[in-house]
């Protein structure tokens, strides 16, 4: 069957929500099917979330239904599932495959090759009709909302979405690294502090691993052994090593330790923790002196494919769990939420490039995550190759995003996430060409640790400079 076939059965074919180029998709979208073609889509089925039906005049852009992907093995067909499930916006997948259709969800997937978690349904060729077999994905099932009270959709299991299963992952990483720390350190603040900011530093580096800028070639330019950073072997002085030069390359602090003296604190047992979960290898806590049992699943996670805003999204609420929330009066903002302000702000008035957008209270920073993407996505539509430099993709940060937050580590992750997301738009070689190029420094200068409404911070005085170094370029 050819996959012309496969759209003619699900009336795809015929239908303008059946969408397989850029230019169909509005800018809240554009950057999932440019993430979902990497891994092998060929379009999406969208549906409407506005009553308006031309999407110029939609006050909220369509939503991916169906990812529809072709594949010639069945090694290869797991390989699109799990980049989509660490995509997290597929909540169907329908793959055409040389001897048979397979249909997932997207919400679910296991690493082990022996567990299907996530597959709906097989269908051969010769199981029927299958313009009938596949009524439940067809073009009129999903536009008048009969594919979300299908039998398929009573199968979404939300505990076993990425999101959902990170955080878990996070947290039980936390607890163990906090059980190792107490042993020198007694305040629980400082610990806390520790864990979140090594396992942020880990996050990074799996993402610059996953993307290929800590490619091998550069790693080996710089003399760094990734084994010795990334898995059982990993020493505190490697991972220095790597972090200092990264900072050196990139001007970038992401998560930094606060005049913590690392190897006086940390140690290459503690750092083998972390590192051997986040290269997914298969341990044990009984090496690191805790009995519990420790079964984290990070061979399943692809974080090149993991939204920006979803790790934002959990490193609060993983922040969030641990402290108090009743004394620092810390609420964890929805992504879903961000996004229907951000679209309604967008209708009463448009974002411009060059606009400055602020959020005084911006937690991880979730909501100018998704203004930095809107106004990188802007940009796009208005060049021609539709490519942006990376100094382009900077100057975009620092004309138009700024924060406050009244904790500081919030204020990394917030950093953090608008990097991530400047980087997301960056092709590597391109990156390591351009080896004038350094990230924007953003700590005090975009994203402020302070009180909005402490008229003597550090955001105040300087809008208050900027506000009067205007006024004299004017008289």
């Amino acid at each position: 069957m050819e996959l012309s076939e496969l759209l003619s059965q699900l009336e795809y074919d015929r239908s303008p929500y059946y969408r397989n180029d850029e230019g169909q998709f509005e800018p809240e979208t554009a950057h999932l099917f440019r993430a979902a073609r990497r891994t092998g889509v060929d379009g999406i089925y969208v549906f409407q979330t506005s009553s308006h039906s031309d999407k110029n005049k939609a006050k909220f852009a369509a939503r991916p239904a169906v990812f529809v992907a072709q594949a010639t093995t069945l090694e290869e067909a797991k390989q699109i599932h799990r980049r989509l499930w660490n995509l997290r916006y597929a909540p169907f997948l329908i793959i055409l495959l040389p001897h048979q259709i397979r249909i997932y969800t997207g919400f679910d997937y296991a690493q082990d090759e022996n567990d299907d978690s996530g597959l709906l349904s097989e269908v051969n060729f010769n199981d029927g009709n299958l313009r009938d077999i596949l009524s439940d994905f067809s073009a009129d099932a999903i536009d008048s909302g009969q594919i979300w009270v299908s039998k398929y959709a009573q199968q979404f299991k939300k505990n076993r979405q990425v999101d959902t299963r990170l955080l878990a992952n996070l947290e039980t990483l936390s607890n163990a690294l906090n059980k190792t720390l107490s042993e020198s350190i007694d305040n629980r603040t400082q610990r806390l502090n520790i864990a979140h900011a090594l396992i942020g530093k880990f996050i990074y580096i799996r993402y610059l691993r996953d993307r290929n800028i800590l490619s091998d070639e550069w790693l080996t330019q710089h003399d760094i052994n990734l084994d010795f950073v990334l898995g059982r072997q990993a020493t505190v002085y490697e991972l220095q090593k790597l972090t200092g030069t990264l900072e050196d390359r990139f001007n970038g602090y992401i998560f930094p330790l606060d005049d913590i003296d690392m190897e006086q604190i940390l140690t290459s047992h503690q750092i083998r923790l972390v590192s051997s979960v986040f290269k997914g290898d298969e341990i044990s806590l009984l090496e690191f002196g805790i009995t519990q049992q420790l079964h984290l699943e990070f061979q399943a996670y692809d974080f090149q494919y993991i939204p920006v805003e979803t790790l934002s999204a959990i490193y609060e609420q993983f922040i969030r769990a641990e402290e108090d929330v009743k004394q620092t009066g810390a609420v964890y903002t929805p992504e879903v939420l961000a996004d229907y302000l951000l679209s309604e702000v967008q209708w009463a008035k448009p974002l411009q490039l060059n606009m400055k957008i602020l959020d005084p209270a911006c937690g991880s920073g979730i909501f100018l995550v998704l203004a930095y993407r809107r106004l990188i996505e802007l940009a796009l539509k208005n060049t021609p190759d539709q490519k942006l430099s990376p100094e382009t993709l900077k100057e975009i940060l620092l004309k138009s995003i700024y924060g406050v937050e009244r904790k500081k580590y919030a204020c990394y992750v917030t950093e953090f996430s608008l990097i991530l997301t400047m980087l997301h738009y960056v092709d590597p070689p391109e990156l390591h060409r351009n080896a004038d190029f350094k990230f924007p420094n953003l700590h005090n200068e975009r994203i402020f640790p302070c009180d909005f409404f402490d008229n003597d911070s550090q955001f105040w005085q300087l809008a208050v400079c900027r506000r009067s170094q205007v006024l004299q370029i004017r008289d």
